[in-house]
């Protein structure tokens, strides 16, 4: 079911749910019966950012229970000395990696890198129209499987992936196709 829920293709999601409905059919009808825009990604329009809801209430928890069971007050300077903390240690980062000339952190870096690597293997781009910058990707066939094309919208910020719509512009590093579109228009 995770893999479902997270997948952000429709394509893919449907062949998780057939999966699904060959383990067990009860859980297929269940979870259709289910509003798909409440716990799938590729329904979600970008409404969460890329995170499923039960994630960030977790991080959250993460965060505020060394203050469980204090007085108000000590929680709120525990709260306020944490984010604090924390910004101090984020901006001492991006000011290293500014005096760096890099962009990103190294584990976005890596990301990116590994997304320009797949972006290599499509086996061309199309462009439709010029003026509103609609490009279609097609991939090379693999695992006997046949190749597939993509529709990337980059005035629009829309791929059919719908990695760019559901993690906005963090796209770049979820999205090969995005990066392929973006480097070689070099629209970055």
């Amino acid at each position: 079911m995770w893999y479902a829920a997270t997948e952000n293709q429709e394509k893919i999601f449907v062949h998780r749910m057939q999966q699904i409905k060959t383990l067990n059919a009860e859980a297929f009808k269940w979870l259709n019966d289910l509003l798909l825009e409440k716990w799938t990604m590729y329904l979600d329009n970008g409404h969460r950012w890329g995170s499923l809801t039960t994630n960030v209430s977790e991080s959250y928890n993460g965060v505020l229970k060394k203050a469980r069971g204090l007085p108000v007050t000590a929680m709120i300077r525990m709260t306020v000395k944490a984010l604090t903390d924390r910004f101090v240690e984020q901006s001492t980062l991006a000011n290293a990696l500014l005096e760096q000339n890099r962009s990103w952190p190294l584990s976005m870096e890596k990301r990116f890198n590994e997304n320009w690597r797949k972006a290599q293997a499509h086996a061309r781009m199309m462009n439709y129209i010029t003026t509103s910058v609609v490009f279609e990707i097609l991939t090379f066939a693999h695992n006997g499987k046949e190749g597939n094309a993509h529709k990337t919208f980059a005035d629009a910020k829309k791929c059919s992936c719908g990695k760019w719509v559901n993690y906005h512009n963090l796209a770049l590093m979820q999205s090969n196709f995005v990066v392929f579109v973006v480097s070689s228009q070099r629209l970055m």
